[in-house]
């Protein structure tokens, strides 16, 4: 983008609901210009506005691979993202962006990776954890730890299925049921099974 501080018109292309309150938002801009020239690394964000309401800065959840759309990962807990959250499919909004730094993806290149996250936190890492699977064979070992409140409250369960076919994924939750058959207590305590084995 040229200048990341002025707003650009995007379109919600789908919105896919992930737990009872936190919705993944899959966008693109209305100028495919605009879209082509979207560079992002993992880990940055942008200020995505609903006119009227305002505007809050969300980290980008996909990976700057896929091109002809963006994902961000909305939780539904003020204002702005109270809007956001009624939005649908062909509804527009606009974005700002992206900032930060993002990851530092080359840094890591040949080394191990272990990534710690606990309920929305796991949406800023979703893209670089994708990218770098993109690119497994230049990473060390590559594990995570996910933890949430609930098992209710765990955003993108089959991705970390998926995740856990080619890393290692410990999860937990600080309060199970009857169903939950995984860990149960904060994240870090997972740590704990990692130093066990190294």
């Amino acid at each position: 983008m040229e200048n990341p501080y002025l707003p650009n018109l995007a379109v919600i292309n789908d919105v896919k609901e992930l737990t009872y309150d936190t919705k993944l938002f899959v966008l693109s801009f209305k100028d495919k210009n605009v879209q082509e020239n979207f560079i992002y690394k993992p880990g940055q964000f942008v200020e995505i506005g609903v006119f009227g309401f305002g505007e809050a800065p969300i980290s980008i959840t996909s990976s700057p691979f896929v091109k002809n759309c963006f994902e961000l990962c909305i939780k539904n807990m003020g204002n702005v993202t109270n809007k956001l959250y009624q939005m649908k499919k062909n509804d527009n909004v606009y974005i700002r962006g992206p900032y930060g730094n993002g990851f530092p993806f080359d840094e890591v290149k040949n080394k191990d990776v272990l990534f710690v996250a606990g309920g929305i936190g796991l949406a800023p890492l979703r893209g670089l954890i994708n990218e770098m699977l993109a690119h497994r064979n230049s990473f060390g070992k590559i594990q995570v730890l996910y933890g949430a409140r609930t098992p209710e409250d765990m955003i993108f369960t089959d991705e970390l299925k998926g995740w856990g076919e080619k890393i290692k994924v410990l999860t937990i939750v600080d309060k199970g049921d009857f169903r939950w058959k995984g860990n149960v207590g904060v994240v870090g305590t997972l740590l704990t099974n990692i130093k066990d084995e190294t």
